[in-house]
């Protein structure tokens, strides 16, 4: 039609406060969300070093079947090699307890090769928890940031047959801990015999190191644990005295080492 006026409608962008608003709500469905994605990545992780602990079980059960049923006392230090470069023999005492396990999960013949942080990676990853920041820096266990290791041995199975155990079901091996050896002197999620479960490092033992007690229960105040039997569970943090120690001496009519 001539002359027909078209009908123009002004447009209109978002007002200053409108966006606001919607900034807002974004911001707050944010923070609802990352809690959940934050416990959804760290249960994966959880599930990642559970994983772990099954197949470093299945290495001690192989080496065992070669020694006559034997688990060796392990050192208590916390280096893959000596010098860099260089696998540490088992034996040595500066040596991670792992080192002795190593050949049940990797062909490689590493105690004269050159550059065995890489030849081995996969093969110590497996006793790296995802979860873990590190270990104890200053005391004896060893720490290394190049080398890393993240599960701490029961001291109490060394120089002892697997069959020794009458309850292997109910016996710590393998752990999330913060020291690479647990003799029982507060280390261990037992009070043993103190005032608190895991008392050296909850009793002013941890003021150079204020992430032990994280170190333990890495996993949302969950500590996996691989029991003498091969099985992985968890204990859950407790502030109190009610882990049983018998969990790490095993039967304390056979044993009482401590």
């Amino acid at each position: 039609m001539r002359g027909a006026k078209t009908i123009q409608f002004p447009s209109r962008g978002f007002t200053l406060v409108e966006l606001l608003v919607v900034v807002g709500i974004i911001a707050i469905l944010i923070g609802l969300l990352m809690p959940t994605l934050a416990k959804a990545r760290e249960s994966a992780r959880r599930t990642s070093c559970a994983a772990n602990l099954r197949e470093i079980g299945y290495a001690i059960s192989q080496y065992a079947q070669t020694s006559n049923m034997l688990i060796p006392d392990p050192p208590n230090f916390g280096l893959w090699e000596k010098p860099v470069g260089f696998l540490i023999s088992p034996t040595d005492s500066n040596a991670y307890w792992g080192v002795l396990y190593l050949p049940m999960v990797t062909k490689l013949n590493a105690s004269s090769s050159k550059n065995v942080e890489a030849n081995q990676q996969r093969a110590r990853s497996l006793w790296r928890c995802p979860s873990s920041i590190s270990m104890d820096p200053n005391g004896g266990s060893g720490y290394n940031p190049v080398q890393p290791a993240t599960y701490g041995m029961n001291k109490q199975i060394g120089g002892e047959k697997l069959s020794y155990w009458r309850n292997p079901a109910q016996l710590v091996l393998v752990q999330d801990s913060v020291e690479h050896l647990m003799d029982g002197n507060g280390d261990t999620l037992s009070a043993w015999g103190g005032s608190q479960n895991l008392g050296q490092w909850r009793v002013g033992g941890s003021s150079y190191f204020p992430n032990a007690v994280y170190e333990y229960y890495r996993h949302n105040k969950w500590c996996n644990v691989l029991w003498m039997d091969g099985h992985v569970s968890g204990i859950y943090e407790s502030l109190g005295k009610d882990v049983p120690k018998i969990w790490y001496t095993g039967n304390p009519i056979a044993r009482n080492r401590m």
